[in-house]
């Protein structure tokens, strides 16, 4: 112990003289335990490892570096000494959390996590974490489960509540560091790529990083998580090939009985968009009810095959270009993905619908379907077109008074934000082309909303919209920087727009 507080002092006195010499002499553990004490972190620095993945450099010039710099800009400073760990020690900044770690999912984050689980829906694709995450006996989950823990079901219970006015400090740096993460793998995995796409996943992941060691102290920092998952996903789907060598088929068996028989999850789904499932945009007939069409559905019909570019103008069915009847379906494949009316399956009934697909607006719109139509028109000649629509009703939005309570809107690349738990009465018709795609929802009650509200999480594995989103709201950035008056401002808006979010906005 005396020799522990012997090299504090020198340290504490080295630091005062700004002599790096000094410094460097010292053991790392009490240069970084000296930084820790005083809120002082080195700047990041990132490692490119094409073999064992992007590691922080922590090295021990960084923290001396850092502790000289900050003396100097608070000369004067009272600079902290920390406390001697009780026994001998190699590394005290490891030594006290060695015998205490720090436990963020504790059992009453753990108790809101499943209670947030128990009342989230998410499409069939998606593949669902045990009941009781974190508990011993579910045993090893599998990579997908993890993903929709950390993308799905921690998003939704952790911004609840380290989201609001009343979390400290402390979580709500958490809560930024995570989503950091969250942000920079959704769009690092995302089935198309853009410059958009490699900004926020560098920025985020460099957030992520820096704040990592600064909230939880020095270590090497990979995507494990990331890797994990591409790992586990890679390997399902190499076995879903029939043409493999021998040997690998008789490995096929045993990496089935760990991985289990449900082969859900993204890189499967992915596939499966890719091969480009087309049955609900070229429908094939005589598969359905035929049903002839309300008054309120059929006007919502016809409007929006004349918001369509074929060069028809379509008229109602009195006036003979208009057929008032269509086939229902009790699914559909869009995009290697199910959707269904909310009666069959709630979770593949939630889907995000394209601004356009109601004429005006520029945010896209969480639905419901209730039904699915399969209707016949005539085209160009004497052609005949068949196409898939929905009968939607649209969730309520949250009105402008009640948006800064939204804890998710402020994570502009999370795709996420809350409506009312409440439908609207009118039926809407949309078409194939006008869903993005499903959402993953959770009811919730937000402190100063008197209405129950509704997560809505983006599933979007293209991210298209929100691009052309970020990319206007950039537009608008740059002719404003124009204006002298409000220049200050407009910069920092513009430096914060691909980040994941800035407590003063």
């Amino acid at each position: 112990m005396e020799e522990q507080q012997e090299q504090l002092d020198t340290a504490i006195s080295a630091v005062k003289k700004g002599s790096k010499t000094s410094l460097m002499r010292l053991r790392r553990g009490y240069i970084v335990s000296l930084a820790t004490a005083n809120n002082v972190a080195p700047a990041v620095t990132i490692t490119k490892d094409l073999r064992y993945g992007d590691k922080a450099n922590n090295s021990k010039s960084l923290y001396v570096d850092a502790l000289i710099e900050w003396y100097k800009i608070n000369p004067g400073a009272e600079i902290r000494c920390p406390k001697v760990f009780p026994s001998p020690t190699i590394d005290l900044s490891s030594a006290w959390g060695k015998k205490a770690k720090l436990v963020i999912l504790h059992n009453g984050i753990l108790q809101e996590v499943w209670s947030d689980m128990s009342k989230t829906r998410i499409p069939s694709w998606l593949n669902r974490a045990p009941a009781n995450f974190g508990h011993a006996s579910h045993g090893k989950i599998k990579a997908d489960q993890w993903r929709t823990v950390c993308l799905v079901n921690l998003v939704i219970t952790l911004c609840r509540l380290w989201g609001t006015p009343k979390a400290d400090e402390k979580e709500k740096a958490m809560l930024q560091n995570f989503i950091a993460l969250v942000i920079a793998v959704r769009w690092a995995t995302t089935r198309s790529t853009s410059e958009t796409h490699i900004q926020l996943v560098e920025q985020n992941y460099t957030y992520y990083l820096k704040t990592t060691i600064q909230l939880f102290g020095p270590g090497a920092v990979e995507l494990s998580f990331m890797r994990s998952f591409c790992r586990g996903s890679n390997l399902r789907a190499l076995l879903l090939h029939d043409e493999l060598p021998e040997a690998i088929q008789d490995y096929r068996s045993i990496a089935q009985e760990y991985f289990g028989s449900d082969f859900r999850g993204t890189l499967r789904h992915d596939l499966q968009a890719m091969a480009g499932s087309t049955d609900g945009f070229f429908p094939a007939l005589g598969k359905g009810k035929i049903v002839t069409l309300p008054a309120s559905q059929y006007a919502s019909l016809v409007s929006r095959l004349n918001r369509t570019s074929d060069g028809i103008f379509y008229q109602p069915y009195d006036q003979p270009l208009e057929e008032p009847r269509a086939e229902t379906r009790r699914a559909v494949k869009l995009y290697g993905d199910n959707f269904t009316p909310a009666w069959r399956h709630v979770g593949n009934s939630q889907i995000l619908l394209r601004a356009t697909a109601l004429g005006s607006g520029s945010l896209a719109r969480a639905a419901q379907i209730q039904k699915i139509l399969v209707h016949s028109r005539p085209g160009l000649g004497r052609s005949t077109i068949s196409e898939t629509f929905f009968v939607v009703k649209l969730y309520r939005e949250l009105d402008a008074m009640e948006i800064p309570l939204d804890p998710y809107r402020i994570f502009h690349a999370l795709d996420a934000r809350l409506c009312i738990d409440d439908l609207e009465p009118e039926e809407l018709i949309v078409s194939s082309t006008d869903i993005i795609s499903h959402f993953a929802s959770c009811a919730i009650d937000i402190e100063g909303l008197k209405e129950q509200c509704r997560v809505v999480l983006s599933l979007d594995r293209s991210f298209l919209d929100v691009i052309k989103i970020l990319e206007l709201t950039n537009m608008i950035l740059n002719y404003l920087l124009a204006r002298s008056d409000i220049q200050g401002l407009c910069t920092k808006m513009k430096q914060k727009q691909l980040t994941s979010w800035d407590p003063e906005f």
